[in-house]
């Protein structure tokens, strides 16, 4: 459990900062409330009508987790230069999906990742792992976020971070509930805004207050790394925070920005977020609107990490400081207690945005995927809502029980989810998309080497210790490893094994809109 925050940042209730975030929760429920559904494809994919542009700001806000919004910062103040890969990988994922899946998945026009997979392998047993497997990324990616969330109430409100974690958990929970993926995607198009604003601002004022170019500190930093790296005369002095690899080996480096380049490519509350638009040509835009309103916040966040440091002279950096640096640079810098309330409520509006997507992916894996389609396709439409429902406030119940022991940081609980999806629902979903010859075995038998493979992973670099595992494929960066051998495992299986038939073949003609 996390005892304690920061000594400069746990002094109690702050008045500023609590009805800052007080009124944005009360905004996201009456968000909720307002879009409340009561059809499946309502509750499921917003009816298919959101546009490339607020679809590409759902899409921000919903990736732009707590991972981003604090992890991130201080994952790049705690380790300079070798952290930059999430950078990187969050952002060239991407780039890679929407010229790989992005426009497929729109044409296939299904509600979920595993009713893709499960119709191009035509298999129960493809469509059972998939869903446990979307479950597990889900409930990973989402002890993070509750995580984040957290240590923000706690913070604000000088509550205990285990009833903090629970009220943040029920609020997202219950309008998730509620409205399904239309209020989802309502609130992540308010939630952008009221995240990326409080990132950006208060960043001015820290620059200034550090004595570096406050118009454009994204630039102005960049005086404070020359500082470092070359002045000894410095209090921050630091040659170390801008070498290269200093803090890590070029392998990790690259296996951390692999794995969250193809972990994108895998996250099924991304894929689902390609059923909601009109056509391909809108899920095509709603990637570049989506980069667009990513990069705003990561050309940031290595300002806020560089920034604290300077801030804080010649403190050492602590990982105790590094998932609230955000806001602990807003604190040095001695920002009125409001201002600072700022950034808490763009922290609790990104924690939010990505928790409610993936609450609804993880939900959609149980009831619509499972419940439906394999055991009880003939559920009623009016069934089908209630049990969605239900299992959304199981799901986040349970995920808030485990987010009060969180394994490790925010940033790297993420890169677990991000090394599952790579090594599971990535190969199974590009290869099946991309040659028609790979068969509903090879799926099968993919999904399965993935999965264990991510255990044993996850096990030798958190608890065993084993040191091979560690440098080689560690939890979070592990798919420069895994995917490869999952893809030659169903590459083989699929070589051995009868091609798929005329109807897989016109299926895959539909996603690439040959027959259109």
């Amino acid at each position: 459990m996390i005892d304690s925050l920061p000594v400069e940042l746990a002094t109690g209730f702050k008045l500023g900062p609590a009805i800052i975030v007080g009124l944005s929760l009360v905004l996201f429920v009456v968000v909720g409330i307002t879009s409340r559904v009561g059809s499946e494809e309502g509750f499921w994919v917003a009816d298919r009508g959101i546009g490339p542009v607020p679809n590409g700001m759902a899409l921000a806000s919903n990736w732009i987790s707590v991972a981003s919004f604090l992890g991130m910062a201080g994952m790049i103040y705690l380790h300079g230069f070798s952290s930059l890969s999430f950078v990187i990988g969050w952002t060239g994922g991407y780039a890679v999906f929407l010229v790989l899946l992005a426009a497929q998945i729109q044409r296939f026009g299904k509600y979920t990742a595993v009713d893709l997979i499960g119709d191009r392998y035509d298999s129960a047993t493809v469509w059972v792992l998939g869903a446990l497997v979307t479950i597990v990324i889900a409930f990973v990616y989402s002890v993070a976020q509750y995580q984040g969330i957290g240590l923000i109430i706690a913070w604000i409100f000088g509550l205990d971070y285990a009833i903090s974690t629970l009220v943040g958990a029920a609020i997202v929970t219950g309008y998730v509930i509620l409205s399904g993926m239309l209020g989802v995607i309502r609130n992540q198009v308010v939630q952008y805004l009221l995240l990326i604003i409080p990132f950006l601002v208060p960043l001015f004022f820290i620059a200034n207050r550090a004595g570096y170019l406050p118009l454009v500190p994204q630039l102005g930093y960049g005086q404070a790394l020359g500082e470092m790296a070359h002045d000894a005369g410095r209090a921050w002095y630091d040659p170390t925070f801008t070498a290269p690899f200093a803090g890590g080996s070029a392998y990790t480096f690259i296996a951390v920005a692999f794995t969250l380049m193809m972990g994108t490519l895998g996250l099924p509350h991304v894929i689902n977020r390609f059923y909601t638009v009109r056509n391909e040509r809108d899920a095509r835009w709603s990637v570049v609107w989506g980069l667009l309103f990513i990069s705003a916040l990561y050309w940031a966040a290595p300002a806020y990490a560089v920034l604290a440091r300077v801030l804080q002279g010649g403190a050492q950096p602590t990982a105790e400081h590094a998932d609230l640096v955000t806001i602990t640079a807003g604190h040095l810098a001695q920002l009125p207690a409001w201002f600072v309330g700022l950034i808490g409520a763009g922290a609790i509006a990104a924690g939010f945005s990505t928790t409610a997507g993936l609450l609804s992916s993880g939900a959609a894996a149980i009831s619509h995927d499972l419940f439906f389609r394999v055991l009880r396709p003939s559920a009623k439409p009016r069934q089908r809502i209630q049990i969605a429902r239900l299992t959304t406030g199981v799901l986040g119940l349970a995920i808030m029980v485990s987010a009060l022991q969180p394994p490790a940081l925010i940033a790297e609980v993420v890169g677990s989810a991000f090394s599952l999806a790579a090594a599971t629902l990535c190969p199974v979903l590009v290869l099946g998309v991309w040659w028609g010859r790979v068969t509903r075995q090879a799926a099968t038998a993919g999904l399965v080497t993935g999965l264990a493979l991510w255990v044993f992973t996850s096990w030798g670099d958190w608890y065993g210790h084993v040191e091979w595992v560690r440098h080689w494929a560690p939890a979070g960066a592990s798919a420069l490893v895994t995917l490869p051998v999952v893809i030659a495992v169903m590459v083989v299986v699929t070589l051995l094994t009868r091609a798929p038939g005329e109807e897989v073949q016109a299926l895959l003609r539909r996603l690439h809109g040959i027959d259109a």
